[in-house]
């Protein structure tokens, strides 16, 4: 008799380590960053994510089920956070204590998300540090800069919970995100403007020149070498987000148009037709010259498709527009690169 009871006893009490074991490795508690006094911020290691499937997660929401311990850790041990094609909304997670007073600022380092917001929950207390994206107007940024930009302030021993709601419909998530004191990021992203600055000025004299030379020799080489500088530039500049700040801010619809898919596009064209007028190609003398032109022809035709859709609002197309026109680009470079190779 006692034999049965003492087996019914290890059997119970193994039962309940199992079950206690399982509970403790569900539950296991979110990690807090402990902010160092200088230098750099390593959040990476303490990021959770939730996917919102529906979109229907607030933040009162996301803060229940983060206490339910539904918030997992990010899979990814660098600071960017790549979810591939995405139908999805994203919440991020993290903690943060100082020992002494902090001025922090979170960079979002991907300029073309459709939604970002980020609230802070301190003391029981819900605040929003702000709401920004490239289909609001660039003024709405909580703070100036070509990124997503956040101002975060802890006094010396506070613990504050942050929570981080991103959306970017029918394409590519991926983006840095990175936690800064403020004297760091003000240091280096003066020095990454000041880059921007040189670069956008040589490319400034470049084609001021060619343009010159075109009033000088009328020679239409020089504004068609012009156009394909400026249209290579765009791209670059537009992906870092600096055409949305310094020339459509007022105008976010623009970045509905994929910008830097189409500037790629339109430097197509004027690089074959520059690559023309530079070895005097024409059909006399080139067995490719009207393959060139026809290429040039369905590339204009697709740039037309591509601004009339969202132009005309063509119902469907926020689903399928990202797929076909990155999906065309990779079409078409092969096929200009082989143009370029047997121009004659």
């Amino acid at each position: 008799m006692e034999s049965n009871v003492a087996r019914q006893m290890k059997c119970c009490r193994f039962v309940w380590i199992l079950l206690m074991g399982h509970l403790c490795w569900a539950q296991t508690p979110y990690r807090t960053l402990s902010l160092k006094t200088s230098g750099p911020q390593p959040l990476n290691a303490f990021l959770y994510h939730l996917v919102d499937p529906t979109g229907q997660i607030d933040i009162t929401k996301a803060i229940q089920l983060q206490k339910d311990g539904k918030f997992t850790a990010s899979f990814t041990p660098t600071s960017r956070q790549d979810f591939g094609y995405n139908t999805d909304f994203h919440w991020l997670y993290f903690a943060l204590t100082s020992p002494e007073k902090s001025d922090l600022m979170l960079e979002i380092e991907y300029a073309n998300l459709d939604y970002v917001e980020l609230f802070e929950v301190k003391n029981g207390k819900i605040t929003p540090l702000g709401l920004s994206g490239d289909r609001f107007q660039f003024r709405q940024r909580p703070y100036t800069n070509n990124n997503y930009v956040f101002p975060i302030r802890l006094q010396a021993g506070e613990k504050a919970q942050y929570f981080l709601m991103l959306d970017q419909p029918h394409a590519i998530l991926s983006f840095f995100i990175k936690l800064w004191h403020r004297s760091d990021f003000l240091r280096i992203d003066r020095e990454e403007y000041m880059l921007w600055g040189i670069y956008v000025g040589i490319i400034c004299i470049v084609m001021i020149m060619n343009l010159v030379m075109l009033l000088a020799t009328k020679d239409w080489i020089y504004l068609w070498y012009s156009l394909y500088l400026h249209f290579m530039t765009m791209p670059l500049f537009s992906d870092a987000g600096l055409g949305f700040q310094y020339l459509w801010s007022d105008f976010p619809k623009i970045n509905a148009y994929a910008p830097v898919y189409l500037y790629v596009w339109a430097a197509m064209i004027a690089q074959t037709t520059f690559m023309q007028y530079f070895i005097q190609q024409t059909r006399r003398n080139s067995r490719v010259f009207w393959w060139i032109n026809a290429f040039k022809i369905m590339v204009a035709m697709a740039l037309v498709a591509a601004i009339g859709i969202p132009l005309f609002e063509v119902k469907g197309r926020e689903e399928y527009m990202y797929k076909i026109v990155s999906q065309t680009t990779s079409y078409l470079v092969p096929i200009i690169v082989v143009l370029t190779v047997i121009r004659l």
